[in-house]
Order: C-alpha cells, then structure tokens, then sequence
C-alpha cells in the first residue's frame, strides 16, 4: 500500500476551494488510505479513529476527538471547483460523512466525481509523504505545499495573483495584495520553511503599478523517500 503517501491528479490540486485544518486533516488522512495504483479503485466507505489521527498529526488524543467531530460538521457542505479544458465542474468532496459518536472516530465516503481523481492515476498526478504537512497549523500552507509539489523538479512556480485568490477562494478576502501577503502568503511560506522539507523564498513582478505575479523559488532540503 502507500504507507501514508497523498496522491491527487493535478487537476484536483489546482482546483478552488476552501476547507478548514481540521477539514484539510481528515481529507488527507483519508486519501492517505486509497491505493492509487491502476486497477485500484477507492473505497466506499474509509475510517480514521482518534488514534490515527493522534498519530498522523502529532496531537493528543483529547484534541484528536475534537478536531474530528470539528471535522464532520460542515465537510458535507464543502465543495470544489474543478476545471476542465472543456469546462468547470463544482462538486462535493463527500457522499457521506459520519462521526461514530463512543467509538472515537469517522467515516466518510468520497463523492462519486471526486474518486476518479484519487485513483488510476496515469501521469498526471502529484505525490508527497503525509509526513510533510502533518505539522502544519493552516490549511493555506498545505495547499501551498501541494502547488509547489508540482513543481518539485523544477524548483520554481510562477503563479498568477488571481489565480492564487481563485484556488483559496479568497477572491472576496484580503482586496489588497499587501492584506494578502501579510496574511495568507507570507505565513504560508514562513511555515513551510519551519516544518516542511522545503526552504521557499518568493518575488513579485507588476504589470503596471499592480502586482499580478509571484514567482516562487524553492529547493529541498533533505531527500524525500519518494526521491530514493
């Protein structure tokens, strides 16, 4: 099986949406399940307990239990923007999702649109070990991670201002770039350099007076095990 690695087809890396840490957490405890091999075909029903969960992202069990039943309150609702070369595709990331209220963990389903990007994956998918964010704090550094994990043989990513907005769905949030640096991108970048085995360092370009793109530069600094 995977031993914990994450795998998504890069058009689910590069959709829009927002989900919460705890949200993030359960999702990716999850996908940490699926065999991605060809062939293989996602569950219908995947479980994490509280001691799963404590072990993965280094909580304790009292904050384990939390963060899962924080988890399943809204993750129903949540949905995804996935585009397509022909067209865009809103979804629920779920069918179903349970808390098992005295057996200390959840279960949930992927929805049927969802699973095709989590298994049989040829070519177009990116991979990295669980491991690498299971220290992070916001779901912005994981998401972060993740665009520049595509990129990781090349070590840079060229990003557009708006495109960042529109995969956070922050297009109503943080108006001006300054708002947006302080808050969301340099944190993310601090944190990765802290807990990540990447060191990220990033520049703007403008067009005009307005700055459109960030180019981020990033090298690795221990091998991975996907690497050996």
């Amino acid at each position: 099986m995977n031993q914990n690695l994450i795998v998504k087809h890069n058009d689910l890396i590069e959709a829009g949406y927002k989900l919460t840490l705890e949200e993030q957490r359960l999702v990716l405890a999850c996908i940490s399940k699926i065999d991605s091999r060809p062939g293989a075909e996602v569950p219908d029903a995947i479980t994490i307990t509280a001691s799963e969960y404590a072990g993965l992202f280094g909580v304790r069990m009292k904050h384990a239990y939390s963060q899962l039943k924080e988890a399943t309150n809204n993750l129903y609702e949540q949905d995804i923007l996935i585009k397509g070369e022909q067209k865009t595709r809103r979804m629920r990331w779920v069918s179903s999702v349970l808390y098992n209220d005295g057996e200390g963990s959840v279960t949930l389903d992927f929805s049927q649109r969802i699973k095709p990007y989590l298994s049989q994956l040829n070519g177009m998918f990116t991979r990295y070990q669980l491991v690498s964010v299971a220290q992070l704090k916001s779901p912005y550094s994981i998401r972060l991670y993740e665009l520049l994990s595509q990129w990781r043989d090349k070590g840079k990513r060229e990003i557009r201002v708006s495109e960042l907005r529109s995969l956070l769905e922050l297009e109503d949030r943080y108006e001006k770039f300054y708002e947006l640096k302080r808050w969301v991108i340099q944190p993310a970048v601090n944190e990765l350099n802290r807990q990540t085995d990447f060191d990220v360092t990033f520049e703007t370009q403008r067009e005009g007076r307005f700055i459109k793109r960030l180019l981020f530069s990033f090298v690795v600094e221990e091998p991975s095990l996907l690497d050996i």
